[in-house]
């Protein structure tokens, strides 16, 4: 009787579908999963199949909403002429909607932004609100022509400037359009009225490093000259420039600015960046934006 007993409990049991997650390399799955899958230095290898386009259902049959796998190789889908529904090679996809879904990288996205002509803004950088009083500009590059260094990325998702060196690469190639806005201030005597002709400009795009030899005014790719009339210390000098180059991905560029000399010496010819002085704001004051017109 007993044994009829225990039969027809265990018989109840199996009739029941078993609830239960499963812990690999844990004894503590989390209670959100199915499966807990715990490595400090493995993965977990998707399934590789060569996918022949995005509505491939023989390659895998009856492939369920939510699969994943990693495809191996290009697929036209037997249509040569028809993009659309190709699949590429090295990249992940999910079967949705009766068709297979690829997992976008970032590259892969930057390419297709690449190819559309829209405009983006790739950069903008300013100065940081202290501690760059005398750090605005490198050394002297020859002629008295400095580099200008905005040190503070405000948005940089390209990651196309290098605040140390001042330099802008150019993630695309196409037209970009350049912003730079400078509001320094000068020491100069109240009384002094020499004419002081100051330069802003970008340089000529360049690969590598900004070439030191033979470097002149004609290194600007577009400049603007200014009379600076700022006398005394209540005044402040402002220059501006606004200017389309045209790029080819990995060229550089920097802004360059002539005859301006950091420093703070009362009297002087020298410029820094101490302009809350006049109730001013450097990072306010001093901007450079970039933006990606998308046209080649």
């Amino acid at each position: 009787m007993k044994k009829y007993y225990f039969l027809f409990l265990l018989t109840i049991l199996i009739s029941y579908p078993l609830k239960a997650q499963v812990g690999i390399n844990t004894k503590d799955p989390d209670k959100s999963a199915i499966l807990d899958v715990v490595d400090n230095d493995k993965g977990i290898l998707i399934p590789r199949v060569s996918l022949r386009g995005v509505t491939d259902t023989s390659t895998i049959s009856n492939p369920a909403s939510s699969l994943l796998v990693f495809n191996l190789t290009n697929g036209n889908n037997n249509t040569p002429t028809d993009v659309t529904d190709d699949v590429k090679a090295d990249n992940l996809y999910y079967f949705y909607n009766n068709r297979w879904n690829e997992i976008i990288s970032q590259k892969n996205l930057d390419d297709e932004l690449d190819k559309m002509n829209l405009n983006k803004v790739v950069a903008l950088v300013n100065m940081k609100p202290s501690g760059n009083d005398n750090s605005f500009a490198s050394s002297d590059l020859g002629n008295n022509i400095r580099k200008f260094l905005f040190d503070n990325e405000v948005s940089d998702g390209q990651d196309a400037y290098n605040p140390t060196t001042g330099e802008f690469t150019a993630p695309y190639t196409g037209f970009y359009v350049f912003h730079i806005n400078l509001l320094l201030k000068p020491w100069r005597s109240s009384n002094d009225n020499t004419t002081r002709i100051l330069k802003l400009g970008l340089a000529k795009p360049f690969m590598n490093t900004l070439p030191s030899s033979g470097l002149s005014d004609e290194i600007f790719y577009t400049s603007k000259s200014y009379i600076d009339s700022a006398l005394g210390s209540n005044f402040i000098t402002s220059l501006n420039i606004k200017c389309i180059v045209y790029m080819t991905k990995g060229n550089k560029t920097v802004a360059l600015i002539k005859n301006i000399t950091p420093g703070s010496t009362q009297n002087s010819y020298q410029y820094n960046m101490n302009v809350e002085v006049n109730s001013y704001y450097r990072d306010l004051g001093n901007t450079m934006s970039i933006i990606y017109l998308g046209i080649r």
